[in-house]
C-alpha cells in the first residue's frame, strides 16, 4: 500500500497541470490572506513590488467603506508609489459612472481591500469597474487584494452570496446553501480559486470543499491556493509565485487519479496533493515545484504498527460521541466492564459512565491519582477486563499514572496486547499517536510559536491525531498547523484530522492494518511521503517566535469513510525489530544507492566491526548480501521497482535490524 502511495505522490509531482501548464499572465497579481499590514515589517516587501510592477506607479485602493482611513494610500506612497488614493464605491451607481471608469484607468495598479466580498461582486459585476479592472491588468498592470479582496482575483470566486461558509459545512455537505462559487467574475487567474486566513480559521477543509463542488457541478479541476493571514503571494506575468510573511502559503489539487464523490452528503477525494510554500520560496505555477525551502522531512519507515484494537473519536462533547460509545459497547466481552481512565476531574467521565448505563453497559472510573498508582484492587480489575477508554485526561498527569504505578504499567503493556480494546474519547485522542500537541488547546499557541510537542502512548507508531479539528471554541491554529508541523518535526508519514462526531475504529488483520471513520464529517488522512520541508521563519511579532507552520512539497491528502477505509500495510514486528535507533538507512525511498551508517548517539561500534547487511523480498528471498564495516553503501540501482526488506546484523553480538525499503524507478 505504502509504495503504491509513493508512487503515485512522485508521479503527481513529475505532471504538468493542465490548468497553466505553457501559459503566462497579461498581468501581475498580489494576494494577501488578511491580517494587518505592517509598516517595516512582512508587508513591505510584498506591497513594494506592487508599486515596481506598476509601470506607472499609481495604486488605486477600492473599498466599499463609508469611510476608510487613508493609512493605507499613504502606505503605498512609503513604498514608493507615485500617487495613491481610496476609491469609494458602495453602489451600482458609482460603479457605473463614466468618471469611476476614466479616473480608474489612469492607474496601473488595483488594490481591493478587506470587507465582504458578495459587496464586491454584487456591485461591481457588469460594471466599468469590472472593465477597468480587466483592462489594467490585461495590459499588464496589477491587480491585488486580502481577505474580501483577495477572493474575487481567481477564475473561481467564493463570492459568499448568503454569508460565509465554515469549513466543516464544506465537508459536509460540499452543496449547502453557502457554497455560492461563480466563474463569471474578474478570471483574473485560470482554473483557480483563493482563499484567505486558512491557518487561523482551519479552511485548509474549506478549499477542499470548493474543489470537490467545482469538479463534481462543473466537470473542471481547479486550483486552490490558500493563504495565510499575515503573509503574500505575488505572482509575475511569467506565472513565477514570490511568498513573503509570516504564514504559508498552500496548493491544494486533485492528483494522479483522484476522484469526488458524496456519501451522504459528505465529501470523499481519494487522492489530493498538497503543498505548503514559506517565506523567501519562489512558487513555479506550470509545474507547482516549490523552491526554497531549506530542510527536509523522511519518514523512518512507511505502514503503521498496532498490536491492540484502537476506537477515536473527534469531539470532547458527550452528544457527538453516543454512536461511538454504542459501538464500544459492543466490542466488551460477555459481563465484562469498560474501564474509564481519567484524570483528578470526574465530572466528564461520571457523565459517559451515566451515559454508558442508560445503553445497558456496565462501566467504573479509575481516576490516575497517586492513590490509584498501586491499588491491587484496581490490578484485578484492569486484568479482569478487556476494554479500556480515555476520558478527559491531562497528559503530565496521565503518562505519571503509567509510568511510576503497578496499575499504570499494566496498561501499557495491554496496549500491546491483541484482543484488548482501547478507546480515546475527544482530546485524548491525540496521545494514542506517537507523537502529540499536548497544549494544542492553548490560545495563540501556535501563532506564538509555542505548540508543546511531545511523545504520544504510540499505539500508532507513524501516525497523529488531532481531534477537534475546527472547534472554533479551541484554537483551531493550533489543530490546522499542528497536525502538518508534527508530521514534519518528527518525520512522521501518517496523521488524522477529526471533527464533530467522527470516530475511527482500527484494527490489524491480514498484514494490514485499517482505519474505519464514520460520522457525519469525512476524517482527514494526511501522508508524508518524505520531501523537501522546513519552517515558518518570519516572527509575528518582533522579538517573538516564528508561527508553528511547516513547508513540504507533495503531500496527500484524503478524505474518507466507512465507504473507502484506509488500509496501510501492517509492518509491526518489521521496523521495530532489534535496535530501531542504531543505524541511519538513507535515502528512502531510494532509486540508485543505499547508504548505511551507525548512529553514534545510540551505537558505538568499533571501526573494525563487522556487519552482515542483506537485502530480501518481502517473501524472504535473499537477492544481494555482504559483510562489511561501516558506514558502507549497497548499489541497487539494477533492481526493480518493489518494497525490500534491508537486514543489519552485528557479526559479533548477534544484535540485528531490519528496516522497509521502497525502491522506486
Amino acid at each position: 500500500m505504502s509504495k503504491l502511495l509513493i508512487i503515485k505522490a512522485v508521479v503527481a509531482m513529475m505532471l504538468c497541470p493542465v490548468w497553466v501548464c505553457g501559459q503566462s499572465l497579461p498581468g501581475n497579481i498580489m494576494v494577501v490572506g488578511g491580517g494587518s499590514e505592517d509598516a517595516g515589517g512582512w508587508s513591505d516587501t510584498p506591497y513594494r513590488w506592487v508599486t515596481q510592477m506598476a509601470q506607472n506607479g499609481k495604486v488605486a485602493c477600492i473599498t466599499t467603506d463609508e469611510a476608510p482611513t487613508q493609512w493605507l494610500p499613504q502606505y503605498f506612497m512609503s513604498l514608493g508609489a507615485s500617487w495613491s488614493r481610496n476609491f469609494v464605491i458602495r453602489n451600482s451607481q458609482t460603479a457605473n459612472a463614466q468618471e469611476t471608469y476614466d479616473s480608474l484607468i489612469t492607474y496601473d495598479a488595483l488594490f481591493f481591500k478587506g470587507g465582504d466580498q458578495w459587496d464586491y461582486y454584487h456591485i461591481y459585476k457588469g460594471t466599468v469597474v469590472e472593465q477597468a479592472s480587466m483592462e489594467i491588468f490585461n495590459r499588464g498592470g496589477v491587480v491585488s487584494g486580502t481577505s474580501a479582496g483577495l477572493q474575487i482575483l481567481g477564475e473561481v470566486d467564493f463570492i459568499a452570496m448568503n454569508g460565509t461558509v465554515y469549513p466543516e459545512e464544506a465537508l459536509e455537505d460540499p452543496f449547502n446553501n453557502y457554497m455560492t462559487l461563480t466563474n463569471d467574475f474578474l478570471p483574473f487567474f485560470p482554473a483557480t480559486i483563493f482563499d484567505s486566513h486558512v491557518a487561523e480559521r482551519g479552511r485548509f477543509g474549506r478549499i477542499t470543499g470548493f474543489l470537490g463542488n467545482w469538479s463534481l457541478a462543473e466537470q473542471q479541476e481547479i486550483l486552490g491556493i490558500g493563504v495565510d493571514d499575515k503573509t503574500a503571494l505575488c505572482i509575475d506575468t511569467s506565472g513565477t509565485g514570490y511568498v513573503y510573511g509570516t504564514g504559508a502559503v498552500g496548493l491544494y489539487h486533485a492528483g494522479v487519479g483522484n476522484t469526488f464523490s458524496i456519501s451522504g452528503s459528505k465529501l470523499l477525494a481519494s487522492n489530493l496533493e498538497v503543498s505548503q510554500a514559506l517565506n523567501s520560496c519562489i512558487i513555479d505555477f506550470s509545474t507547482l515545484n516549490i523552491n526554497g525551502l531549506q530542510g527536509s522531512t523522511q519518514p523512518a519507515f512507511y505502514g503503521e504498527s498496532l498490536s491492540c484494537n484502537l476506537m477515536l473519536s473527534a469531539s470532547d462533547a458527550l452528544s457527538d460521541n453516543e454512536e461511538f460509545l454504542l459501538r464500544l459497547k459492543s466490542l466488551v466481552p460477555g459481563n465484562e466492564e469498560i474501564i474509564i481512565i481519567t484524570g483528578y476531574s470526574l465530572s466528564t467521565a461520571q457523565a459517559v459512565q451515566n451515559h454508558l448505563t442508560q445503553i445497558g453497559a456496565a462501566s467504573a472510573i479509575l481516576s490516575t491519582t497517586p492513590d490509584n498508582y498501586d491499588d491491587p484492587l484496581w490490578l484485578q480489575r484492569l486484568q479482569s477486563n478487556d476494554v479500556y477508554l480515555f476520558v478527559d485526561n491531562e497528559y503530565e498527569v496521565l503518562n505519571d499514572f503509567l509510568e511510576y504505578g503497578s496499575n499504570g504499567q499494566y496498561l501499557k503493556a495491554a496496549m500491546a496486547e491483541a484482543g484488548k480494546t482501547f478507546a480515546f474519547m475527544g482530546s485524548d485522542s491525540r496521545f494514542a499517536g506517537k507523537y502529540c500537541a499536548v497544549n494544542y488547546k492553548e490560545a495563540y499557541a501556535s501563532y506564538d510559536g509555542e505548540l508543546d510537542i511531545r511523545e504520544g502512548l504510540g499505539l500508532l507508531k507513524n501516525s497523529a491525531i488531532m481531534p477537534n479539528t475546527f472547534n472554533e471554541d479551541l484554537n483551531v491554529e493550533n489543530t490546522a498547523t499542528g497536525l502538518p508541523y508534527i508530521l514534519v518535526k518528527e518525520n512522521l508519514a501518517y496523521g488524522f484530522w477529526m471533527h464533530g462526531n467522527a470516530w475511527m475504529e482500527i484494527s490489524a488483520s491480514n498484514g494490514q492494518i485499517s482505519f474505519k471513520a464514520r460520522g457525519s464529517c469525512p476524517v482527514i488522512f494526511l501522508e508524508n511521503p518524505g520531501s523537501p520541508a522546513g519552517f515558518a521563519d518570519l516572527p509575528v511579532s518582533s522579538g517573538g517566535l516564528p508561527r508553528n507552520i511547516a513547508g513540504f512539497t507533495g503531500f496527500r491528502m484524503q478524505l474518507f469513510d466507512e465507504t473507502n477505509d484506509i488500509m496501510l500495510e501492517d509492518v509491526t514486528g518489521i521496523h521495530e525489530e532489534g535496535n530501531v535507533l542504531g543505524f541511519r538507512v538513507f535515502p528512502v525511498p531510494t532509486a540508485d544507492d543505499i547508504s548505511i551508517a551507525p548512529d553514534v548517539i545510540w551505537v558505538k561500534p568499533s571501526p573494525s566491526a563487522l556487519f552482515r547487511v542483506s537485502l530480501s523480498g518481502i517473501g524472504g528471498d535473499v537477492i544481494c548480501e555482504k559483510t562489511t564495516t561501516l558506514p558502507t553503501t549497497l548499489h541497487i540501482g539494477h533492481f526493480p521497482s518493489g518494497t525490500f526488506i534491508l537486514s543489519i546484523e552485528n557479526t559479533k553480538t548477534g544484535t540485528h535490524y531490519h528496516k522497509k525499503i521502497v525502491i522506486i524507478h
